[in-house]
């Protein structure tokens, strides 16, 4: 429950449960849309934090998220 709150899903498909605070008349996203969502966020930050904010990067950004593999192309932080 707790790893659920941190990744920001508001509603649980188990009957009977529930977060506080959810207003039920928001649609709910499906958890598939949510994590793809998170990813492409994570990789567009972490792009943009090397290069400069702007077409090149969204791009790479959405390249990285998509194709796995490319990350292997990526320097190592130590």
């Amino acid at each position: 429950m707790c790893a659920l709150r941190a990744a920001g899903i508001e509603v649980i498909p188990v009957y009977g449960r529930h977060l506080p605070d959810h207003d039920e008349t928001t649609p709910s996203q499906d958890a598939l849309t949510h994590a793809r969502r998170t990813v492409e966020d994570f990789w567009l930050v972490h792009v943009t934090a090397v290069l400069r904010p702007g077409l090149l990067s969204t791009h790479l950004a959405r390249l990285l998220a998509r194709y796995p593999r490319l990350r292997a192309l990526l320097p190592k932080s130590r």
